[in-house]
């Protein structure tokens, strides 16, 4: 019921309304990450796994890997959270040293009642998702790979444990990577928008209308994914797509030019 307007002479209008409640508000801003203990902890230091939590793609975690040593790293969010997805960030040399990507780890889960009891070894931890023999990381510089949790857990952690096993290469290597960050449904629905908003394009000159639907199309589908995969498979759909009209107005620049 609107009773009054700014200027009683205006008509009323308005874009949208919306519901939302206050844990909807806080569980969709990004997380706060905080190392609690591990391998190679130097503070702000490049290399130091302080840096596979600061938010910056130049720095990483870069440290000297033998077989058979696993890394371990534990840390935890600033909120509980129900993880379904995280991603991985690869190095900003990882082009020129594909050897230092990650082949095999696990990631755990756990809630525990101080900093003190998120030990390595603690009664607790519970297995959330865990990669043999991967080769999705690409051997390329600072590029994002996502991955869906894998081991059907539902339950909320504060605390993280990662467990790193293997390389690209089965010898003493020089391991890194510049990132790692986790979600939950809620922020799921964030990277939903982003990836949207990054294959989005207005398109107003000529083109083939056949590959612009197509095009239209997939884009709709990116806001209709319901897991990383599905998200992740769309975009890039999107994007080829994307690409293919931006080379039909091309095309049909060059041929209005010829005629």
């Amino acid at each position: 019921n609107v009773s009054e307007t700014v200027n009683v002479t205006d008509l009323i209008q308005m874009a949208e309304f919306g519901w939302g409640t206050y844990e909807q508000f806080f569980n969709s801003a990004p997380l706060d990450y905080q190392l609690i203990r591990g391998d190679n902890r130097r503070g702000s230091q490049n290399g130091s796994a302080d840096c596979l939590f600061d938010g910056k793609y130049e720095t990483k975690l870069c440290v000297a890997f033998y077989p058979g040593n696993p890394l371990y790293e534990v840390f935890k969010t600033n909120r509980p959270i129900a993880p379904t997805w995280y991603c991985l960030v690869t190095g900003d040399d990882t082009g020129y040293y594909p050897d230092r990507n990650w082949k095999a780890w696990q990631i755990y889960g756990g809630n525990f009642e101080s900093d003190d009891e998120a030990v390595r070894d603690a009664e607790g931890w519970v297995l959330i998702d865990e990669r043999i023999d991967c080769t999705d990381l690409p051997a390329a510089n600072c590029a994002e790979t996502y991955f869906d949790l894998n081991q059907g857990i539902m339950d909320k952690f504060q605390y993280f444990k990662l467990e790193v096993n293997r390389c690209m290469v089965d010898r003493a290597v020089d391991m890194q990577m510049a990132e790692m960050f986790i979600g939950d449904a809620d922020l799921f629905q964030n990277e939903v928008t982003r990836h949207y908003d990054l294959a989005k394009a207005d398109f107003d000159k000529p083109c083939v209308k056949s590959i612009l639907d197509e095009y239209k199309a997939a884009l709709a589908d990116i806001k209709t994914a319901t897991t990383m995969a599905e998200l992740i498979e769309r975009y890039e759909k999107a994007l080829a797509l994307k690409a293919d009209v931006n080379a039909s107005v091309i095309a049909f620049d060059d041929y209005e030019r010829i005629v």
